[in-house]
């Protein structure tokens, strides 16, 4: 049955691999949607990938496709980005122990992405639509949950007991089960939470990008509400504290937008209003902060990693990719393959000096969005808040998934490129016009 089950998931991967391949060649807006597709597809049902060697053969269709387009116009690509990729080659060649082999080999996806992310994200509508899969995605997971799951998912975890923490699923494999980890699981239930509401709060600016008549109706909306508390509770069942503060800072980033006084009452009302109803949840987080002062142990990591680079004078231009840094690290629990925190794998892999060239690219982005005005450069700051809180706790950019949302984040609008053949400007998005009621059923 094992081998049966096997043999069909590796027809599917070939099948998806062969036809996203093949669209990427035709046209890379196709292409990347279709993989956006198959992800969900495959989130649905369990698969830790949707194409084979997706970190190889992602990279190399996307820069065949893009720079095959008619589209493709050499200034609108990322030099900070291009300079990355060809820096992060060249430090895994000469770096002993380095590797092209490992989770930090998808780092070549991520990077192509963001040398691209203007072809993929510089038109609003692509970024909204994109974050429209992410949260398919999501809720696929979700109900991937749900479906294979024990009871113990509708309960908070036991914090007196490590492994409670654990999402236990049945394989329907001679009893066998899968462990999986809270944290990466609550990031992704905390993205599509907080991509739920604000959809919620803005989705009348949201409505022009998604094409969809069936979104505008009440009954969707009401879909969308209950799907977003799924989310929420899911988020917090694991009582993974990262997630909870990630966002916590992107709700604090959408009010510190806000400047309407009905919003900041509404909103410490409905706080307050989950506080008297969810004390036990609130109370037993505040205990788990006080009980754990190291971090689940992320502290002595990250001091040991840091150490480490320094004495092998490696923290200025970094190790390469998949650089066994672990080898000489143990604790009680056993020999760390991750460093739980995305940035400090990016500085592992190219050292402060690549790591200040990637924050030099995230400002100016985040600097552009600032000073726009439309919608989804507000939301564009707001996720990105949740990817900066988040990924300091675990390593999303071991995955697709983590790159593509922070490829939106740091994406931004350009004018130049978003003008037709004939010389005129795209629509750009309304500016924002937020109100309380906004939450309320279109009527």
């Amino acid at each position: 049955m094992l081998s049966l089950i096997q043999y069909l998931k590796d027809i599917f991967l070939l099948i998806t691999t062969l036809i996203t391949i093949f669209l990427f060649l035709k046209n890379y807006k196709t292409g990347f949607y279709f993989y956006l597709i198959v992800l969900i597809i495959s989130g649905f049902l369990g698969f830790a990938r949707p194409i084979f060697a997706e970190e190889i053969v992602l990279p190399i269709i996307i820069l065949l496709s893009v720079i095959t387009s008619k589209q493709f116009r050499l200034k609108y690509i990322s030099s900070i980005s291009l300079f990355l990729f060809l820096y992060t080659i060249g430090i895994t060649i000469i770096s002993d122990d380095a590797s092209f082999k490992g989770y930090d080999t998808i780092f070549f996806f991520g990077i192509v992405l963001i040398i691209f992310s203007k072809y993929f994200f510089g038109e609003e509508k692509k970024a909204v639509q994109t974050l429209a899969f992410l949260w398919l995605y999501a809720l696929a997971r979700v109900l991937w949950l749900i479906i294979h799951g024990d009871e113990d998912i509708f309960r908070l975890a036991n914090i007196t007991v490590g492994s409670a923490r654990l999402i236990l699923i049945d394989t329907n494999l001679k009893s066998n089960f899968l462990q999986v980890d809270p944290n990466y699981f609550a990031f992704i239930t905390g993205l599509g939470f907080l991509l739920t509401l604000l959809f919620l709060v803005y989705r009348r600016a949201i409505f022009s990008f998604l094409p969809y008549s069936f979104i505008r109706k009440k009954w969707f909306l009401i879909i969308v509400i209950i799907i977003g508390f799924i989310e929420l509770w899911f988020t917090i069942r694991a009582v993974s504290r990262g997630m909870v503060l990630a966002l916590l800072a992107a709700v604090f980033t959408y009010l510190i937008f806000e400047k309407k006084a009905k919003v900041y009452v509404f909103s410490f009302l409905i706080i307050g209003i989950l506080y008297a109803i969810f004390q036990t949840v609130f109370n037993l987080y505040l205990e788990r902060f006080g009980i754990d002062d190291l971090g689940g142990g992320r502290y002595n990591i990250w001091s040991f990693l840091v150490d480490y680079l320094v004495k092998n004078d490696k923290i200025w231009f970094g190790s390469g990719l998949n650089f066994p840094w672990w080898e000489d690290w143990t604790a009680d629990k056993g020999k760390y393959l991750g460093t739980h925190n995305s940035w400090l794998s990016l500085i592992v892999i190219f050292g402060l000096f690549g790591f200040s060239l990637l924050l030099i690219l995230i400002i100016k982005s985040v600097r552009r969005n600032l000073q726009s005005t439309t919608t989804v450069s507000r939301v564009r700051i707001i996720l990105f808040t949740y990817v900066l809180v988040s990924y300091s706790s675990i390593e999303p950019l071991n995955s697709s998934l983590g790159w593509i949302l922070l490829a939106v984040c740091i994406s931004n609008g350009d004018t130049d490129f978003l003008k037709t053949k004939k010389g005129k400007t795209l629509k750009q998005t309304a500016p924002i016009n937020t109100n309380i009621n906004n939450l309320q059923a279109s009527q």
